[in-house]
């Protein structure tokens, strides 16, 4: 998205008037207060209808997606698509925010697409209780959806480069983050067709780094446990909905597109990598050569 620089409406100042058919009644009182903030990105009703017509699949219902998956819950996200094989644990509760001490034992998808139907009737929820194991099962379960959430990390690093074999066959945007605590990650952002993809990505891994495919497949073979917290789960999952809340809205470059924000937690220092197209790549290559 190209941010304008423009001050955003102020609280209690009048929201920009839209040209286009009103919202109904629910709907405008239930989304008044974005309204403002959506004008920056075009006809504000228009916006919000594009934001109900939307399809968002999440893809690993833990610490990262439960936070994303209320985010764009928020924002008014018409359709979510949710994709887990997991069950609830005790463990989970620090940091996975849709579930009660009363779920423990029940799967995650199911629970989560009950709270979404609590929180709001309105939202379209197809629950996915199923482990990817491969490109054609992720892209069976992404049928009509316009964006992917990536929240899940097993197997690490095969399983991006399916997301992004079959997101860049379908030309759909997908987001990843990540945390190592104290540094958080948020994106990149991948956009087939408008930059680098996953492929490009470990392509210059591989050149920082030499040792890059050795670590990668010890991670592989021995993941490590995982240190995760709420906040950090918070801070990360609320921004990757804020950006698909923005890749939704306008159809124009995110923050996070093709560049990973890095977040130090206990400092709040933040710094970008970016990440370059290569464009010899054998996977989006021809995404540029039309």
């Amino acid at each position: 998205m190209a941010a304008r620089l423009e001050p955003l409406v102020q609280a209690g100042a009048v929201t920009p008037v839209s040209a286009s058919a009103p919202l109904g009644a629910a709907e405008h009182e239930r989304f008044a207060r974005q309204l403002g903030y959506l004008a920056e990105l075009g006809d504000r009703n228009d916006v919000q209808r594009r934001l109900r017509g939307a399809c968002v699949a999440i893809l690993g219902c833990g610490g990262l997606g439960t936070w994303a998956v209320g985010a764009l819950a928020c924002v008014g996200v018409g359709r979510l698509v949710l994709i887990d094989d997991d069950t609830i644990e005790l463990g989970n509760l620090n940091r996975q925010i849709l579930y009660r001490p009363a779920d423990i034992g029940a799967a995650k998808v199911t629970r989560a697409a009950a709270w979404l139907a609590a929180f709001d009737p309105a939202i379209d929820v197809v629950a996915r209780r199923e482990r990817i194991t491969g490109p054609e099962p992720l892209a069976e379960a992404l049928v009509d959806c316009d964006v992917l959430v990536v929240a899940a990390d097993w197997p690490p690093y095969e399983l991006t480069r399916w997301v992004n074999a079959v997101c860049v066959a379908r030309r759909m945007p997908f987001l990843t983050a990540g945390q190592q605590p104290p540094l958080l990650k948020i994106g990149p952002t991948y956009v087939p067709g408008r930059g680098a993809c996953f492929a490009c990505h470990e392509t210059q891994l591989r050149r920082s780094f030499p040792l890059y495919r050795q670590l990668a497949e010890h991670r592989r073979l021995h993941p490590p446990e995982a240190v995760t917290l709420g906040p950090a789960s918070g801070l990360i999952g609320s921004l990757l909905a804020l950006e698909v809340m923005h890749l939704v809205a306008a159809d124009a470059p995110v923050a996070t597109q093709a560049r990973a924000l890095l977040i130090d937690m206990r400092s709040l220092e933040a710094r970008w990598e970016s990440v370059e197209r290569d464009p010899a790549c054998p996977v989006c290559r021809s995404l540029f050569e039309r």
